[in-house]
């Protein structure tokens, strides 16, 4: 199946959620609207992902956070044309290595992706209605702040060898990946884990869209991992 059947048919896809997908007549004026986001991506030699993720991430964000560890390719490069805000950092892992990132945020939320995840059509629409929805209320030094909530899960929807996979546990394993700045924190190597505060009393709600996960295109590519 050519890439851009499955990536239609992956963005066309409406799941039953929580919270419903708004009517935006403008994503230009909703974005304008939102609470400031940041989008946080770390890289190293995914200059054949890089460019879509930065793509599909500037239709919710203008601030594109790229740290790179030392790729041998042009993923920088790639990124810095897209708009990217990038910085070069040793590997410290994953966890420790997407902490560093998050500091480099501007913005008041943050969106982690990775370098092979693309926002869909549905959950751009999403999360900018998520954003711009978010009720105001006065924190204890008298400044407005968006509290009501404190992040935001969606699923993510893989696609493995040029399939997309809807079964076996697959999907739609739901990523906490939206929240607001300073809340938050990732923990663990291989597979971290976005860690809340235990004294944090927020809600975090489900966006409808998926992330889409174009992992190993083909068997080799992933036996070569291994």
């Amino acid at each position: 199946m050519r890439l851009g059947a499955c990536f239609q048919r992956a963005t066309n896809f409406r799941p039953s959620l929580p919270l419903p997908v708004p009517e935006i007549s403008s994503v230009a004026d909703a974005l304008s609207a939102a609470p400031p986001l940041s989008v946080v991506i770390i890289t190293r030699n995914e200059a054949h992902n890089i460019g879509a993720c930065i793509e599909a991430a500037r239709r919710v964000s203008s601030d594109i956070v790229v740290v790179d560890s030392h790729s041998s390719d042009r993923t920088r490069k790639i990124a810095e044309q897209a708009g990217a805000r990038v910085y070069l950092r040793e590997w410290e892992g994953y966890s420790a290595t997407k902490n560093w990132a998050n500091e480099q945020a501007q913005e008041d939320w943050i969106l982690s992706v990775d370098a092979d995840e693309v926002l869909s059509d549905t959950l751009v629409s999403s999360i900018i209605g998520f954003l711009s929805g978010l009720p105001e209320q006065e924190s204890t030094d008298g400044l407005s702040t968006k509290r009501e909530v404190v992040g935001a899960k969606m699923n993510r929807l893989t696609q493995y060898c040029g399939v997309w996979v809807w079964h076996s546990g697959w999907y739609p394993d739901r990523k906490v990946r939206l929240w607001r700045k300073g809340l938050a924190h990732w923990e663990g190597d291989l597979h971290e884990q976005l860690i809340f505060s235990d004294e944090l009393d927020g809600e975090i709600v489900h966006l409808a869209g998926n992330l889409l996960h174009f992992s190993y295109p083909s068997a080799q590519t992933h036996y070569d991992q291994i």
